[in-house]
């Protein structure tokens, strides 16, 4: 009796150690590819009226003039990082959304998405001429800002390569660099 007992207990151990869950809370292999909020919480895929939801991180300014994360769900669709730079947008939905949190748009009203692709880790991006039309360097800095650390939420970015009408643009008007290839190394 007191040898099976010691099998029992060792048997539990081992199920305990191998991460095998006797309470049915096993590991979801189809959350490959979410992405981790800043607390390393895993952020879903989930589902509202029949429509799927993405949650996804996004960084706006804030009222001090720091960029800062938000988590919004918006609805899954193909070319979801694009999706997701649309609701950088500066419009008065977004900015009724925003304004209870302290938070606003970072790109300029009527800027568009011409283009985003992405390969090798890379996003390119290819905004209208709207997304040159900001008041200050500020502006121009916390708008890149933003765009890098929104794309590079998805698993599948790491890079960021900005271009204005099909073209690479080097310099905003205010001087801001956007040349070559960013990432968020070139944030600190």
């Amino acid at each position: 009796m007191y040898l099976l007992r010691v099998v029992c207990v060792l048997i539990a151990i081992l199920l305990i150690i191998s991460g095998c869950s006797l309470f049915g809370n096993d590991v979801d292999p189809s959350n490959e590819g979410d992405i981790n909020d800043d607390n390393g919480n895993i952020i879903d895929n989930i589902e509202v009226s029949g429509t799927k939801m993405r949650e996804t991180i996004f960084y706006y300014s804030n009222d001090e003039g720091r960029i800062v994360p938000h988590v919004m769900s918006i609805p899954w669709e193909e070319g979801i990082a694009k999706a997701a730079i649309e609701n950088l947008v500066d419009s008065d939905d977004l900015r009724d959304k925003l304004s209870h949190l302290g938070l606003n748009p970072v790109l300029p009203v009527g800027t568009k998405v011409l283009g985003l692709t992405i390969r090798d880790g890379l996003a390119k991006i290819d905004f209208n001429s709207n997304f040159l039309n900001y008041s200050n360097k500020k502006e121009e800095e916390d708008a890149v800002n933003s765009v890098i650390c929104t794309l590079t939420e998805f698993p599948t970015i790491d890079m960021v390569q900005f271009m204005v009408e099909g073209k690479d643009i080097k310099h905003l008007l205010f001087d801001t660099d956007i040349s070559g290839i960013l990432d968020r190394e070139c944030l600190k």
